[in-house]
């Protein structure tokens, strides 16, 4: 992460985000052809090469995403964006809602599939992960300028 100031905390955030992006909706389509082609979404149903190549990527894509993005960034710019007096309650919190979102995912994941296909927690994760990227866009400044005691 040594090019973070090189390259600026807005734009990694938003390549990486987008990457995730676009790599779960490429795991959802994925999953969801593979289901219909088994008849409904067989628990023993199999990938072909290609698609099992796809689903590599797509779940590398998804690492690298995350650890261009999410994984050093969150902390980054949550200590540069807020003021001194409340930076230490912000970062208490953002470990809170980093842990509970860590959570869900790993609890909803394996019976969101049993329940509603292989498919659909990849396309909720897909919904989530745009939104996400949206929000980056529209209200997360480059934080890489501001200095310490300014926040935004």
């Amino acid at each position: 992460m040594r090019k973070v100031d090189t390259y600026g905390r807005r734009k990694l955030l938003l390549i990486g985000v987008g990457i995730i992006t676009v790599s779960v909706f490429a795991l959802g389509i994925l999953f969801a052809m593979n289901d219909d082609a088994a008849g409904g979404g067989d628990e023993y149903s199999s990938f072909d090469s290609a698609e099992r190549a796809a689903a590599i990527i797509s779940c590398v894509g998804v690492v690298a995403g995350y650890s261009l993005s999410y994984g050093p960034l969150t902390w980054l710019i949550t200590s540069e964006l807020y003021p001194t007096n409340v930076r230490g309650r912000a970062l208490g919190a953002s470990t809170i809602i980093s842990s509970v979102s860590a959570i869900f995912v790993s609890y909803t994941f394996l019976s969101g599939q049993s329940m509603f296909g292989r498919a659909v927690p990849f396309v909720f994760y897909f919904v989530i992960s745009l939104g996400s990227f949206i929000f980056h866009y529209l209200a997360i400044p480059d934080t890489g300028l501001c200095n310490a005691d300014e926040g935004n």
